[in-house]
């Protein structure tokens, strides 16, 4: 190795020390953080509290759905009964039925193309999604939409999206849509962490603030 390519003495020395840092730095307080788990604990029991029993086991119902559904999928996909791709939502169930059980049946949800979960969290029949999945005319796209691209007007589904960020202006002019109409709807749409750094999220979002757009961008 060359002069030119070795490390300083005192540049190894910091690497050196920032390293040290890192494994010897202060333990975090395990009591404080028993704590604060209890306290989220304690608040979300506040919150589940003003819900009645049957609407809690709808939502819970309606997660396990959603999971079965998506494990059934993952096993026909490996068998080769489900062509082109197949992007499960397992694991993000809680978030598709929680915000889309916040909203009304003439409200309008737009998402990625990891969409399974939200079509049936917004109504879709199971069997319609199924079926689209195995490229059936009995699908929601009459099969020809295949697992990115799950839509339903009557419901307010308007996609699965399968370009990244592609459905967030579409969701930001739905809601002004909405707004120019005046009616009192509302816009979910949802989007994974990558889509942000498309340069159409920080434009509809400019918009929706710019006009107060009744749009919830959900990440």
């Amino acid at each position: 190795m060359s002069k030119q390519s070795q490390p300083s003495n005192s540049r190894a020395a910091a690497n050196e020390q920032s390293s040290v840092a890192v494994i010897d730095g202060d333990a975090p307080d395990e009591g404080q953080m028993r704590a604060d788990h209890e306290a989220v604990k304690q608040e979300q029991k506040r919150h589940l509290a003003a819900y009645d029993h049957k609407t809690l086991v709808e939502l819970l119902r309606q997660m396990l759905l959603i999971r079965r559904f998506e494990e059934k999928s993952a096993e026909a996909y490996s068998l080769g009964k489900i062509g082109g791709f197949c992007h499960l939502y397992i694991g993000q169930e809680a978030v598709a039925v929680g915000a889309i059980s916040a909203i009304r049946k003439d409200d309008y949800v737009l998402t990625s193309y990891r969409d399974h979960g939200q079509a049936i969290a917004k109504g879709m029949s199971p069997d319609a999604v199924m079926a689209e999945l195995f490229g059936k005319a009995g699908g929601c796209s009459q099969g020809k939409g295949g697992s990115m691209h799950m839509f339903d007007k009557s419901i307010g589904f308007l996609g699965g999206h399968a370009i990244v960020g592609g459905q967030i202006p579409l969701a930001t002019g739905v809601a002004f849509a909405s707004k120019y109409q005046g009616t009192d709807q509302v816009t979910l749409c949802f989007f994974g962490e990558a889509a942000v750094n498309q340069g159409a999220f920080h434009e509809s979002l400019n918009l929706a603030q710019l006009w107060k757009l009744p749009c919830i961008y959900i990440c």
